[in-house]
C-alpha cells in the first residue's frame, strides 16, 4: 500500500491491441492493463496411443512435437471518475471479436514485447456500477493462443 491507500503493486500500463480482420484491414485499441498479470504459458502436444490390431498385444505411443504457447493478461477498464461513460462498449467489443472467426487474429504490443495469435477466451468481471446499473469498472481477462511467426 502506498500513502494514498492504493496497492502499489498494481501499476497500470497501456498496451496496443490490434484485431486483424484481413491483410488490409485492422482495428487498433490502446488498453490499460496490469503488467503483473501478463503470463506466458507453454505446453507440449498430446501423447497418443496406437493399438496393434495384428493380435500381438503390443501398443505403440508417439508424441506430437508441437509446442503450444498462450498469453494471458488482465485488461482494466475504469470510468469511475467519469460515470457518464460506462465500460460496456469495451467489453462487448472484445466479446464480439471472439464470436467472429474473422476477427480472432490479434496482436498484443507492450514496449518491445509483441505477441501475435488467436483470441481464445474473454472473461469480464464488472466490479463497479453507476446508480442505474451500468458497469463503470471492469477487469477483462484475455487468453491468446500465440502463433509462432518463424
Amino acid at each position: 500500500m502506498n500513502g494514498r491507500g492504493e496497492d502499489s503493486s498494481m501499476a497500470i500500463e497501456h498496451a496496443i491491441i490490434k484485431i486483424h480482420q484481413d491483410k488490409r484491414k485492422e482495428r487498433q485499441f490502446q488498453v490499460p492493463f496490469n503488467p503483473n498479470t501478463l503470463k506466458i504459458s507453454a505446453y507440449a502436444g498430446k501423447v497418443h496411443e496406437i493399438r496393434d490390431m495384428s493380435g500381438s498385444g503390443k501398443n505403440y505411443s508417439y508424441k506430437e512435437n508441437e509446442i503450444n504457447m498462450e498469453l494471458s493478461v488482465q485488461l482494466l477498464f475504469d470510468n469511475s471518475n467519469n460515470p457518464k461513460y460506462n465500460v460496456q462498449a469495451q467489453i462487448e467489443g472484445l466479446m464480439e471479436a471472439l464470436k467472429n472467426s474473422n476477427t480472432r487474429v490479434i496482436s498484443f504490443y507492450w514496449g518491445k514485447q509483441y505477441y501475435y495469435g488467436i483470441l481464445k477466451q474473454v472473461a469480464a468481471d464488472c466490479n463497479m456500477f453507476d446508480i442505474t446499473g451500468n458497469p463503470i469498472r471492469a477487469a477483462v481477462d484475455l487468453i491468446i493462443d500465440i502463433i509462432d511467426m518463424e
